[in-house]
């Protein structure tokens, strides 16, 4: 994630064409995207261009939490703001699902587009954070 988070910043850059706030990216981004699931056996990581340009499924915006927390994390290096993955799951070690943390306003805060609101996160019994590098 962190390979595809990196060769997110050019794109992500052009598409926030200067927005700046998180919560606005936050709604920007959920009203661009479409969750799909990966197909089976498969775990497909985009970075943010082919998210929107070229994707599996041929519909711009479709990808999962992993995909979404991708260009959210390129989004946020973009305007500065401290972010992390959170990787979430019923049982120690074994994550099936992710989402991000951003430090603003004096405070972590859980971002999470496929939940519908800002600040939001499902209720895991275990989660880790990542810094992104």
């Amino acid at each position: 994630m962190q390979t595809q988070t990196a060769a997110s910043l050019k794109y992500a850059r052009l598409w926030l064409k200067g927005e700046r706030d998180p919560q606005r990216i936050f709604y920007l981004l959920k009203a661009s995207t479409t969750y799909k699931s990966d197909p089976k056996n498969i775990e497909l990581l985009q970075k943010m261009e082919t998210l929107f340009e070229n994707n599996y499924w041929g519909i711009s915006g479709a990808g999962d939490c992993d995909c979404f927390s991708i260009a959210f994390a390129a989004c946020m290096q973009v305007v500065n703001i401290e972010s992390r993955f959170v990787l979430a799951g019923r049982t120690p070690n074994v994550w099936v699902h992710v989402y991000n943390a951003i430090f603003f306003r004096g405070e972590w805060m859980a971002v999470d587009l496929t939940c519908s609101n800002f600040n939001v996160e499902r209720p895991y019994k275990f989660t880790i954070e990542k810094k992104i590098l």
